[in-house]
Parts: structure tokens; sequence; C-alpha cells
């Protein structure tokens, strides 16, 4: 099976023992596939986790150097496709836990033309199986199983696709453009169970644009479903070099009050900034912030009876991030820039320009 299958598992600074979980449910049930995962820019104490762990498990890991750049499960898992040797390709959630050996059964039944998926449930936080929900069958990006022929077809998963959400369903609604069929293994042997963990809020931690420019993109990728991108490509340490003035420079400081960017001459003055300094740090404020100042019991309390009223919370959400996303992109085409990093917290945001002092 190894010369048949590689898996690839995409992490990104979660708990090693996902990984571990996920491994060794598939062995126990008798697959034994090439598996390879791929890191798409954890911190460093992450990084050696995961190394250490996949030595340990003898399967492949890859760290790609995407530290502080928005995540991108499709770049991920085209890395992945363009490393590997064999003629199918899972793809496999980091999250998910095997109670039976679908693989095998991937390559007995397997179809031209055809991409599989297991039908998924969610374990609750105490990971007690019996109470696990089903996902319904919308769900299918915790296990696709597909020929390396539909990645050729399709020029691999859009990676216009950052942070999370539409990607799963794009890449099987392209194929089935394509005349591919999705078949979903019996559920009565196969189920697949996705491992807790805390929900992110998707207006904290994505830009709303991000959020929009995924259903662009699917509109677009149904007229066209074969795009336009060389997918694949690796992000090595010499293609970051911002990620070593972080490490030994000190950066110039640019301060931008909440959601104030787009008041006045600031984006003026800041493009300004950027050209005369080399090594920027763009001081943006916290992504939630509070108009009113209260007491931290008051405010539980205010808070709580908002809720209950229906009605929204006095915490307000700053969005110099989400404009600052977009004018980056800006910046990155008009080669004002040479990289950036958002830092965990999406506080303060590292610049690294073309001024004349910048390598």
């Amino acid at each position: 099976m190894q010369n048949q299958i590689t898996v690839i598992i995409t992490i990104r600074n979660r708990e090693s023992s996902r990984i571990e979980n996920q491994v060794n449910s598939i062995r126990k049930y008798g697959a034994n596939p090439t598996i390879h995962v791929v890191d798409y820019g954890s911190d460093e104490n992450y990084k050696n986790q995961y190394e250490k762990l996949c030595a340990k498990l003898n399967i492949k890991f890859t760290h790609m150097y995407a530290e502080g750049l928005p995540w991108n499960k499709c770049r991920a898992i085209n890395y992945g496709v363009r490393q590997a040797t064999t003629p199918f390709i899972v793809t496999s959630d980091v999250d998910m836990i095997y109670t039976s050996n679908p693989f095998q059964w991937c390559l007995d039944n397997f179809e031209e033309k055809c991409i599989y998926h297991i039908p998924t449930y969610w374990l609750p936080k105490s990971a007690n199986f019996k109470k696990a929900q089903a996902a319904g069958i919308g769900n299918s990006g915790g296990f696709v199983f597909s020929h390396i022929q539909a990645f050729i077809d399709t020029n691999g998963y859009d990676e216009r696709f950052v942070y999370w959400g539409k990607e799963d369903a794009d890449f099987p609604i392209r194929l089935r453009t394509l005349g591919y069929k999705q078949i979903w293994l019996p559920e009565t042997e196969h189920k697949l169970y996705h491992q807790w963990h805390p929900t992110l809020k998707d207006t904290v931690y994505r830009p709303t644009t991000a959020f929009h420019n995924s259903f662009r993109f699917n509109f677009e990728n149904l007229i066209t479903p074969k795009i336009n991108q060389n997918y694949g490509e690796n992000l090595e340490l010499k293609d970051r070099p911002i990620l070593n003035y972080i490490k030994n420079e000190k950066p110039d400081i640019f301060y931008i009050q909440q959601s104030k960017l787009h008041h006045g001459d600031i984006a003026k003055n800041l493009v300004s900034y950027i050209k005369h300094n080399n090594f920027v740090k763009i001081d943006i404020g916290k992504r939630i912030f509070t108009n009113i100042n209260l007491n931290p019991f008051l405010k539980k309390i205010i808070s709580y009876g908002i809720r209950i009223l229906g009605l929204e919370c006095i915490d307000y959400l700053n969005i110099n991030f989400d404009l600052l996303y977009e004018a980056i992109q800006i910046l990155k085409n008009k080669k004002q820039i040479i990289d950036y990093y958002f830092d965990d917290k999406l506080e303060n945001i590292y610049i690294l320009s073309r001024h004349e002092g910048s390598i």
C-alpha cells in the first residue's frame, strides 16, 4: 500500500497528539500507506515536536516556512501532492480518527473519474464516541481519496483560498464540473471521527474580505474548473527573509489607533513610512476592544444581559487588520514590500520593505 497511496496531513500550531492519534488509528486497522505531514508555518516549538514525532512514527515531515502568513491549507496539500510518488492521494484532516480500513476499500472499488469520502462524526470534548454527532455528507474535507489525475485535471487545490472555509467544497465541485463523481463509502462499514477542538470565531481570526473572496473564487472556478496556477511550490527559509529580521533586528514602529486606519491621512502616512524605513512593525491595537471603560465584573454582567436580550455585545472588532490585509496584497503586487508577518493575536504586522537599506 505504501507504493499506491500517499496520505497528506496538514497542520499548524496544533497538538502533536492529533497526528499520533490519526496515524495509530490508520495502522490499527491494517492500512500502511505513505504518510506525509506538511506543517504550514508552525512556531518552532510545534515544528520540533512534529519533527520528532514523525521520525518516531517513520512518516515523512516537511516544514513550510509560512510563519506569520495566512493559513493556506490548499498550498500545503498541493505541495504534498507534488512530492508524492504514488498513483493515489488521500487528503486527511489532522483531526481525523479512523475506525476501519477505507484505504483498501477505495483501492478495491476504485473507478476512473471518481473521488471518495467517508461519513464524519463530531466527537465531543469528552471524546465519547457514543455521543458523537453526524456531520452530514456535505462535510467532505476530512477524507478525500482520488487518483493523482484529479490534480492534473484541476491544477490542484486553489491556493487563493486562505484561512479556512470553502476550499473543502471547492475542489470536489470543480471535479464534478469536469465529470467526476463523488462517492461516499458505506456508513455501516466506515466512519470518521473528528477530534474536538475549540471553535475559532470567524470574524476575529479571519479578515472579512477573505471570507467574501472565497465565494468569488468558488463562482470563478465553476466557469473555469482547471485553474491557472503553478501549484505546490514550497516555502523555504530563503523565501522568508523577514523571519531573520524578526529574530535579530529591532523594527521601526508605526502606531494606528483601533479602527482608525481609514481616517484622514493615516494610510498615506503609513505608505510613506514604509517607503522610508526598511523593517517596520505596524501596531494596530487589539483585535477586540471595548469603547466603554468598565469594571471587568460589571462588564461581564452587562455583556451577559445584552446576550440574553439578543442585542450586540459591547466588544468591537478592530477593522485595522481587515484593511491592512487588503493593503498588504496591493503593496506586494506593486513590489513595495518584500515580505510580511502577522502576529498570532493580529495586533502587530511586520513589513520588510524595498527601502534602499533592505536586502
